[in-house]
């Protein structure tokens, strides 16, 4: 993704990830879905989380380089494309290490997000870009388990905003199923819905990080998650 890959050039990754995570939810809420319409984006609410995060000279200086390396993309001649095979599951390498419980990944880490709508999964793979992190959506106790079944995900996200799918004591349940080496999160942990589930799973004794920061960086302690957990790939 250009997009990605040009703010990540002049920001720091976890930055960059950042205001495309918060700027793709702006994009959403104004447009009613994630359209594909990238210079309406840029112009519009990245460049206001960009004037927010660094002011507005330096704003305009990034929006137009990757406003440049778009119009250069669309404007190089193809070739024929190449198929690339499709990460699954399967395909998933780990590595335990005597220093910490938690596995490391060689392909994409996988993200599980507890959500009634599909727009969380959705943004965080675009910030993160598909070859860091493969998330998908669940909005069921049965395909939550179906999820974590054969090959366990990285990470677990319950996304406590909005109309969580499965009530707190149940998902607090289903969260005890999974070994250690999950890394459970809970988005929006300071509402109703998430203080009732942290209390949940504090009875049970789980450990579930709370996911609840500020304005633009909201989603960087999970990108540092999901950033911990990825290996280098083998040379």
């Amino acid at each position: 993704m250009l997009l990605r890959e040009t703010l990540e050039g002049v920001l720091a990754p976890n930055v960059a990830a950042s205001l495309l995570f918060e700027a793709l939810g702006d994009w959403e809420q104004a447009r009613g879905e994630l359209a594909d319409d990238h210079v309406g984006f840029v112009h519009g609410p990245l460049m206001q989380r960009l004037v927010k995060r660094v002011g507005t000279s330096e704003a305009a200086s990034v929006a137009d380089q990757i406003l440049a390396r778009l119009g250069a993309a669309q404007a190089a001649p193809r070739g024929p494309a190449t198929p690339k095979k499709a990460a699954t599951f399967a395909d998933r390498r780990v590595e335990e290490r005597a220093t910490t419980p938690l596995p490391l990944w060689q392909l994409p880490v996988v993200v599980v997000v507890v959500s009634s709508q599909p727009d969380f999964a959705t943004r965080l793979a675009l910030a993160l870009g598909a070859d860091r992190v493969a998330a998908l959506t669940v909005a069921s106790g049965e395909s939550f388990v179906r999820a974590c079944e054969p090959y366990l995900p990285g990470v677990i996200v319950v996304d406590a905003g909005g109309s969580p799918p499965i009530p707190a004591r149940e998902m607090a349940a289903l969260l005890d199923t999974l070994p250690p080496t999950v890394v459970r999160t809970l988005w929006r942990s300071d509402t109703d819905y998430g203080k009732e589930l942290a209390r949940a799973a504090d009875d049970l004794g789980i450990a579930v990080a709370p996911l609840f920061g500020d304005g633009d960086d909201r989603i960087a302690p999970l990108c540092d998650i999901i950033r911990s957990l990825r290996r280098p790939p083998s040379k």
